[in-house]
């Protein structure tokens, strides 16, 4: 109910693992994105990136899908992977060694 997947049974899409210089917060993180064509992944995406790249599992790496933030009793939450799980995170991400999960955008 909080993170509908869209677009069918498959979809083709172009994923990218970006990381910024600097903590930022989801909204200007989600600007930076759009400067460089690119758009938040969805927890879907985050979920078949790591089908096709699993080897990247046990990284000790926060990747946040900010196209599938929701609203629970009134606070934000980021769909997170972390050191081998998906959870939510309380907030959003801010800090500085995060990755965000995008998508090239249709030319």
């Amino acid at each position: 109910e909080l993170f509908p997947a869209e677009g069918g049974d498959s979809v083709r899409i172009n994923l990218c693992l970006v990381r910024f210089p600097r903590s930022m917060s989801n909204e200007e993180a989600k600007q930076k994105l759009d400067k460089y064509n690119l758009r938040p992944a969805r927890l879907e995406e985050l979920l078949a990136f790591f089908e096709f790249y699993p080897n990247l599992r046990d990284r000790d790496w926060n990747i946040y899908a900010l196209g599938s933030e929701a609203s629970i009793s009134g606070a934000l939450v980021t769909p997170r992977y972390h050191a081998g799980f998906i959870d939510l995170e309380l907030g959003g991400a801010q800090h500085w060694t995060c990755y965000y999960l995008a998508v090239r955008k249709a030319a």
